[in-house]
């Protein structure tokens, strides 16, 4: 992925989620998740439990209702964490919101992504960096949901850092921050 803005260069690889690609804390989630789910496309998110989700990973947290005609994906949940690295709130707000203007495209790729398949992804990032930080790498987990079993209608998005990138992560964002308050000439 490229942008004019100094945003990142990095490399992205997407997997149907499953126990032998992910780890941790992820790892964690996806049995939770697959114990809720049955034979479904995914569980109802009203049998979802907060209490089951590792603390540290709450504040990475994202959920979007699923929206058609036309499809969108509008968030519902919006970690803490994703609000300092944003600069704002996103709940309520669609993808196609967020900036710069590529990462609401890749947003909706990805969340579309899980919609069509109709299966857990995992994307894992390699090598982010802008012009100040070191290059980083961390895991996307995309988890969906479906009130009827068989469409999904929402999903729960995690992003989960490994506790050496995490130094990396916050000098990324910290740049991009400040570039979205600096004037333009």
């Amino acid at each position: 992925m490229t942008a004019g803005s100094g945003f990142s260069y990095f490399e992205q690889e997407i997997e149907t989620a499953e126990a032998g690609n992910l780890r941790g804390e992820l790892l964690a989630l996806f049995a939770y998740w697959s114990e809720i789910k049955s034979d479904a496309v995914g569980p109802a998110w009203s049998e979802f439990d907060w209490a089951r989700v590792p603390t540290d990973l709450i504040k990475w947290s994202g959920v979007v209702d699923v929206r058609a005609d036309p499809v969108d994906f509008v968030y519902r949940f919006w970690g803490t964490a994703r609000t300092y690295f944003e600069t704002r709130d996103m709940t309520g707000h669609s993808v196609r919101d967020l900036r710069p203007e590529v990462k609401a495209e890749k947003a909706f790729r990805d969340y579309n992504l899980v919609r069509e398949r109709k299966q857990p992804i995992v994307y894992h990032h390699e090598n982010v960096k802008n012009f100040i930080s070191e290059g980083f790498s961390y895991s996307v987990l995309r988890l969906p949901f479906s009130s009827d079993g068989r469409e999904v209608d929402a999903i729960f998005a995690v992003a989960e850092f490994p506790p050496a990138m995490l130094r990396s992560a916050y000098q990324f964002y910290e740049y991009e921050r400040r570039k979205k308050k600096s004037p333009k000439p």
